[in-house]
């Protein structure tokens, strides 16, 4: 490959052949360029695929990543009952009735659903005019006079009977007044958690069993606590789905010194039901264990479908209350319910929020290979501009430069600029030399006299110092004698 100079200065790059090199790029840019685009392509689909992937919706999260949201929104609720029992006059030996104090206590399970401190439990759990607390108190009675003498141990069974069969009176310490309750809440150990000691808790407004069975707590002047989310719909058959709660069995059997941790038990919905008394709720195949009532039953997404309320126990196939129903029960409490994350918009509007660590890695290394694709192509496009401004502009039959007496031809001497083809002396991107003009008697343009002279006269010792002195200009300007 050779440089030969051009009418305006500047050369011409032809290969041996005589043809100009490809754009004027040598093998090591071309090499250089295309390595960088290779290298683009690949980082700019993987962009592409990643923003995809990582940009599209979740059908779920993980078991161990929902348990661990869940875990973090749960109290154990405990409620202590004091209640008086009225002892028929016909069982005392006096003839009159006698007022007898009892107390129990009973565990649930709670979740936050607000913020600023509101939690969700089982309305049987706070229900202080339930059957079932003041069964659970008459029993009492009849235990506490056994253990103070007054009553012999083999007729306890039979006054526990006679006591709930005909439903002895039980009230609170005011005639007239429902049982006393106190219920307090607690969180278990763990990330976020906020109430770290037994805190008494305010009764907002409960149902019963027969209304729908949802409950309505409030801790006063909290710190801020973490809410879940309760569902919109109800959930459809064969769905997923966990109940969780702090079992009264597993508490009885594990260390007294430790907290206990929640229970997590899988199942799945069976259906949509409705009860005797009209009220709606969702049927599951999952065991219930005292002490998980008022507890929720989330979906894949750790978002609650229903409270735990009633049914078989431990041989599946119990309820949970409706979805639908719970959440107006808790609107119309004053609850600011949570809202469920935004699904992950496509892009580039995942860029508007903050992005994973993810795509900031893949976003410098695109980067990183953009940049010097970019720059690499500009100074190659700059160089090949260049370059160009002194080719000339091609010839009728194809060739970049005239055909005959070209550059290097057998037509001309070497060194010499070769006469225009016909056509080209007026042209303007080829004018014609001064020595053009200068026409031999026969009308053959010949070299001015100056060169044709010293040429001819030279000796041939003196060729020597004469050849050195031919220039011609580089692209940078510097003189390099051939």
């Amino acid at each position: 490959m050779s440089a030969l100079p051009t009418a305006s200065g500047g050369t011409l790059s032809v290969s041996e052949g005589g043809e100009p090199a490809r754009g004027g790029r040598t093998p090591l840019t071309r090499v250089v360029s295309m390595a960088m685009r290779w290298a683009f392509l690949p980082a700019a689909l993987a962009l592409v695929i990643a923003q995809f992937v990582l940009s599209a919706p979740r059908a779920s999260a993980d078991t161990v990543t929902v348990d661990a949201k869940v875990k973090q929104s749960l109290v154990e609720v405990w409620a202590t009952w004091t209640g008086w029992v009225q002892i028929p006059a016909y069982y005392e030996r006096d003839g009159q009735s006698e007022w007898v104090k009892a107390v129990v206590q009973s565990s649930c399970t709670g979740f936050v659903v607000d913020s600023s401190g509101f939690i969700a439990t089982a309305g049987h759990c706070v229900d202080n005019s339930s059957e079932d607390i003041k069964a659970m108190l008459r029993k009492q009675m009849v235990d506490d006079s056994v253990r103070n003498g007054n009553l012999d141990a083999s007729a306890a069974d039979g006054f526990k009977q006679k006591a709930n069969d005909q439903q002895w009176l039980v009230e609170g310490h005011d005639r007239g007044t429902p049982v006393e309750r106190q219920i307090e809440v607690l969180q278990p150990d763990g990330v976020n958690r906020v109430i770290d000691h037994w805190t008494t808790v305010q009764v907002v407004q409960f149902q019963g069993m027969d209304q729908g069975d949802n409950a309505l707590l409030q801790v006063v002047e909290s710190k801020p606590l973490v809410p879940l989310v309760v569902a919109d719909n109800v959930p459809t058959s064969g769905e997923p789905l966990t109940v969780v709660g702090f079992p009264a069995d597993v508490g009885g059997v594990t260390d007294k010194s430790r907290l206990q941790q929640p229970s997590f038990i899988a199942g799945t919905v069976s259906g949509q039901q409705v009860l005797t008394n009209g009220v709606p709720v969702t049927e599951v195949n999952a065991n219930f264990i005292p002490g998980m009532s008022g507890g929720p039953a989330v979906n894949s997404d750790g978002e609650v479908v229903g409270v735990i309320s009633q049914g078989f126990l431990t041989k599946g196939n119990n309820f949970i209350t409706n979805a639908p129903a719970l959440r107006r029960f808790l609107l119309q409490n004053g609850v600011h319910l949570a809202q469920p994350p935004a699904p992950a918009k496509p892009f580039p509007w995942i860029w508007v929020t903050k992005p994973p660590w993810i795509w900031v890695i893949i976003s410098a290394t695109v980067l990183a290979l953009l940049v010097p694709t970019v720059l690499v192509s500009l100074v190659l496009r700059r160089r090949k501009k260049r370059r160009s401004t002194g080719h000339l502009p091609p010839s009728g039959n194809g060739q970049p430069y005239p055909p005959y007496g070209g550059y290097g031809s057998t037509q001309q001497p070497f060194g010499y600029p070769a006469p225009p083809a016909p056509g080209y002396a007026q042209s303007p991107w080829y004018p014609a030399p001064a020595w053009a003009s200068q026409q031999s008697p026969t009308g053959t343009p010949q070299p001015p006299g100056d060169l044709q002279s010293d040429v001819a006269a030279a000796k041939p010792e003196e060729l020597v110092s004469v050849a050195p002195e031919l220039v011609t200009s580089p692209p940078n300007g510097e003189v390099k004698t051939k």
